[in-house]
């Protein structure tokens, strides 16, 4: 006989964090969902490539190092774990990776990337294909 009132401000539950409102980082008014005051680090996950093409399958990673010793043409991309999932993709090896416009990811200007050695290439879900925003030949 009354109204009920959440009166929580987050809670565990197998293993996961729930927030109610917003969450502040290093600090103390966070103006949204998530508001990180400082740097935000991203554990990488290595792949190693023996053959000439591969398919790169991300997870819910944030940063794929790619390792090979031979030119390495990725041919598909696996789709990502949720809307708006991003990732950097570095190129580890000692030759070059050619990323293709297709199946699973696009490239800017409809192109090929080739990645050269240490370049790195960033990229979002959008729930059914991954889409280029930026890319660094470092």
């Amino acid at each position: 006989t009354g109204a009920t009132t959440n009166n929580w401000a987050g809670y565990f539950a197998a293993g996961d964090v729930y927030i109610q409102n917003n969450l502040g980082i290093g600090i103390t008014t966070p103006g949204t969902s998530l508001h990180v005051a400082g740097a935000i680090s991203y554990s990488s996950t290595t792949r190693n490539y023996g053959g000439a093409t591969g398919s790169l399958n991300i997870s819910d990673e944030g940063y794929v190092r790619v390792s090979h010793s031979t030119t390495l043409t990725i041919s598909s991309f696996g789709a990502g774990s949720t809307i708006g999932q991003t990732v950097i993709i570095e190129n580890a090896g000692t030759t070059t990776i050619t990323i293709n416009d297709n199946t699973g990811v696009q490239i800017a200007n409809n192109t090929s990337y080739i990645m050269r050695q240490n370049a790195t290439l960033s990229l979002i879900w959008n729930g059914t294909v991954w889409l280029e925003t930026a890319r660094g030949d470092n």
